[in-house]
């Protein structure tokens, strides 16, 4: 039982910080192309 708690929430975690990776990315690359049509 614990050690199952234990895997979820390792498991939540992981998700959490992909999740968060991923919206990073998203934002760095919209203000990248946000900075190139600026440039224009």
């Amino acid at each position: 039982m614990y050690m199952e708690w234990i895997l979820n929430s390792l498991a939540w975690y992981q998700d959490q910080s992909v999740q968060s990776y991923f919206s990073f990315l998203l934002q760095k690359s919209m203000k990248y192309s946000e900075q190139k049509r600026k440039k224009k």
